[in-house]
């Protein structure tokens, strides 16, 4: 009988800075995983001999090598096909989990087991400075731990988006392996694909706590995407294209996916203070009145209130996600913060109260 329940994939190509915490992190969780299985993708670094000290101390640790650079997605693959756990965790070798992810997923998969994936919620920081920038994802899926079926899962897609981050995610390994796993013409958007398809399969779980901080660098994988805007305009038209042709996603999703990657690129280039006007009108000007009134808005983008009511303007536009969504989810945290504060207040009173003078 296959005694291993969780194995964590973990793909690294010249982290060795990054390595050392990212795996103590996932050694150190209080159910660890039964097994780590470290894809090196022909790093030119210090990365084999670190992962090396570690799988001499922790028998658990797998390494596997590639001769040659083939990218992420084949090496997550190949970390897949060789994973021998019931459930997969993707890893990011510059990432990190938080204490209790295991723990409170495979909870979740023991109550929930008939679903595809648990996911929670990340971090974000600055990959350079640190400071966090943020919490993921923008919409909930549900205000409280518990479930979706696939119809649910479709209901949601129709008004939020990303609400399943796959760093944040514990998935069956079966139906990774089932779907094909990572389509390669996908880019940086095949693991986000992935995990839609599994959900709208066959559901998923929820828990509202963060489950991992994530960095983000301006030159990372998905980042690139978003910022340039050649890749930017090919994902447009690309990603749209792979979504029709899965039976798997709702017949409507392509067109809507559509308008929210327009809306986040869009928004993300109009966060850069030296941002080219042009570029904003070869993602969202579907048409010749958009031009027009995008235009009108120029030269108020000089200032940040001005590119504030540009973003207004195309999610107005574009109707990427229902506001309300938003800021529930926004409320919802900024309670959750308050009561942990209060909490850790209250344990801190009453411990000073019990100590001896």
């Amino acid at each position: 009988m296959n005694k291993i329940l969780l194995s964590v994939v973990l793909p690294n190509f010249n982290h060795a800075q990054f390595l050392p915490s990212a795996i103590d992190a996932l050694l150190s969780q209080d159910r660890p995983p039964d097994e780590i299985c470290i894809i090196d993708d022909a790093s030119k670094d210090d990365s084999i001999a670190i992962m090396q000290r570690y799988s001499n101390r922790h028998p658990c640790i797998r390494i596997f090598r590639n001769e040659e650079n083939l990218g992420a997605l084949a090496s997550l693959q190949r970390g897949v096909e060789a994973a021998l756990g019931r459930y997969v965790y993707l890893a990011a070798a510059d990432d990190f989990v938080l204490p209790g992810f295991f723990r409170n997923g495979l909870a979740m998969f023991e109550k929930y087991g008939e679903v595809g994936l648990v996911c929670a919620d990340a971090v974000i920081r600055d990959g350079h400075s640190g400071q966090q920038t943020g919490v993921r994802p923008p919409v909930r899926p549900l205000k409280k731990a518990g479930k979706l079926d696939p119809e649910g899962v479709e209901r949601l897609l129709k008004r939020a988006d990303n609400f399943i981050l796959t760093g944040a995610s514990l998935i069956r390994r079966d139906y990774v392996l089932e779907m094909d796993g990572f389509d390669q013409a996908a880019g940086p958007f095949a693991d986000g694909l992935l995990v839609r398809k599994i959900a709208l399969r066959y559901g998923l779980a929820y828990f509202p706590l963060p489950a991992v901080c994530w960095n983000l660098f301006p030159d990372g994988y998905s980042q690139t995407t978003v910022r340039r805007n050649d890749q930017a305009l090919k994902a447009l038209v690309s990603i749209p294209a792979i979504i029709a042709a899965d039976d798997t996603f709702p017949k409507w999703y392509p067109e809507l996916f559509r308008r929210r990657w327009q809306f986040a690129v869009s928004r993300t280039i109009l966060e850069d203070v030296n941002f080219k006007f042009q570029d904003i009108l070869s993602i969202t000007a579907n048409s010749k009145v958009d031009s027009f009134f995008l235009k009108l808005l120029r030269p108020l983008t000089k200032v940040k209130s001005g590119r504030y009511l540009c973003i207004l303007y195309l999610a107005l536009r574009l109707r990427p996600y229902r506001l309300s969504d938003i800021l529930s989810t926004a409320i919802d945290r900024y309670w959750q913060r308050l009561a942990a504060s209060r909490a850790f207040w209250r344990t801190s009173r009453a411990t000073k109260r019990d100590s001896p003078a």
